[in-house]
């Protein structure tokens, strides 16, 4: 499971990514600036999918495929809403 969960959480990272970078890019007045809110989202994601599979296991559910599919659109989802003000 930690190594799904590992992936998953990479793989919203690289998705959020590709929504994101060029907008804090803009935003940022630094490229070390944009570095550092990017690692700010990239712990943000870890911990949101950490989280999801620690209530996957206290429920006593295995991590199927529809299960993990929603929990990345979740992930997503919140992630975009936390950061808006990078969202264009």
């Amino acid at each position: 499971m930690l190594v799904i969960e590992r992936f998953v959480a990479l793989d919203v990272y690289r998705r959020v990514l590709l929504d994101l970078w060029s907008s804090v890019q803009e935003k940022s007045a630094t490229i070390v600036d944009a570095m550092q809110v990017m690692n700010q989202i990239r712990d943000y994601i870890k911990e949101t999918i950490a989280v999801a599979f620690r209530d996957l296991k206290a429920a006593g559910t295995e991590a199927t495929d529809k299960g993990v599919a929603k929990l990345v659109r979740d992930a997503i989802a919140r992630t975009l809403e936390v950061f808006e003000e990078f969202a264009e």
